[in-house]
């Protein structure tokens, strides 16, 4: 070995010290088989060794005529003289470096390349998002997100970066339902029905707890068959008019339909024909009833060439219209349906 040592072996000494110092890698089992030539007699590191992976240097390709004209300041890599030109080979790892990135410590060398591992920024509170940020560092920034303490029947929320309690992890909203928690068991909801509540639908009455759920009546039903109901979002009630069959509940009426949103039937027929009979229809059984009208009692027999009807035993006569016009040579007559007098010339009259 020479008197003066070599760049090498005084930038492996250095590394080999600060490594040890720094606590970074142990110093059992460091590199340390360096020749006079300074050749590294590691197989191990030169077999696994990227060369494409160490950083570039100006003093690649340098000429040379010995590793002192191949110094650098790179703090992972070497400078030897090869062939008359420089070329940087890796130092040995673990030798103390600086990465120049805030979010890494425990920087070392390794493999010619300066590698630091991740900071470690979190905290341990749920209610922050632990991050490194590359010009500050750690910053943990609060968030609302949900969190726990452990407890099953607590519900907690993130507020300001702490983790607050805020009500029953249990509540499910609903107002038909009754919750209840253990701290084995967890929640347990059981169903109502009966309570009043409010479905939140302005188009619902008598909102009631049904199995659970809230449900209501139809506020618009106006209960008439003949008109269609609806609700619009602010209440208020619609009515249409239908037009179709129904049923206005009355037994003396046939056909009924809806006429101007009213449900109206044609009365039932009883007429018997006869007009000296009184002829109604029982609100009942719908059977029809003919009642003679007392004698005497006025009719109208439907012959407009009659006059003064009445009824006789159930018989509607009246005397004939005089059409008599006192002329000898003419035929007098009622015509009907008029009730008009007609006079033609008599053939028994000679001309």
């Amino acid at each position: 070995m020479s008197a003066q040592m070599t760049q090498r072996e005084i930038w492996h000494a250095a590394a080999l010290g600060l490594a040890c110092a720094s606590l970074l890698t142990s110093c059992v089992g460091a590199d340390t088989s360096y020749g006079a030539d300074g050749a590294n007699h590691d197989a191990s590191d030169a077999a696994s060794y990227d060369q494409d992976s160490a950083p570039p240097s100006p003093i690649e390709g340098r000429p040379c005529t010995g590793d002192n004209d191949c110094q650098t300041d790179t703090p992972c890599g070497v400078g030897v003289c090869t062939d008359g030109k420089c070329r940087l080979q890796p130092g040995p790892n673990g030798f103390v470096c600086d990465d120049n990135d805030i979010c890494t410590l425990h920087d070392a060398c390794f493999k010619g390349a300066c590698i630091g591992s991740a900071v470690q920024c979190s905290d341990g509170n749920a209610c922050t998002l632990d991050a490194c940020d590359p010009i500050t560092g750690c910053v943990h920034a609060p968030t609302n997100q949900s969190c726990s303490d452990g407890d099953p029947c607590t519900a907690y929320r993130c507020t300001d970066g702490s983790c607050f309690a805020f009500g029953s992890a249990c509540d499910d909203g609903n107002p038909c339902t009754q919750e209840d928690c253990s701290g084995t068991l967890g929640c347990h909801t059981v169903a109502l029905s009966g309570p009043t509540c409010d479905d939140g639908n302005p188009c619902t009455a008598d909102d009631k707890c049904t199995f659970g759920a809230c449900k209501g009546g139809g506020l618009c039903d106006d209960d008439n068959a003949c008109t269609a109901d609806s609700c619009e979002g602010s209440g208020g009630c619609q009515h249409v008019n239908l037009t179709q069959i129904c049923s206005d509940g009355q037994v003396c009426t046939n056909f009924d339909n809806c006429i101007d949103g009213a449900c109206k039937g044609t009365l039932k027929t009883c007429d018997d024909g006869n007009p000296c009979t009184s002829d109604t229809c029982d609100p009942k059984n719908a059977a029809c009833s003919n009642v003679p009208i007392p004698d005497g009692g006025p009719c109208d027999d439907g012959n407009p060439c009659t006059y003064n009807t009445l009824c006789t035993n159930s018989i509607c006569s009246g005397l004939t219209k005089d059409c008599n016009d006192g002329d000898a040579c003419t035929d007098d007559k009622c015509v009907f349906p008029t009730g008009e007098c007609l006079h033609t010339p008599s053939f028994k009259c000679g001309k």
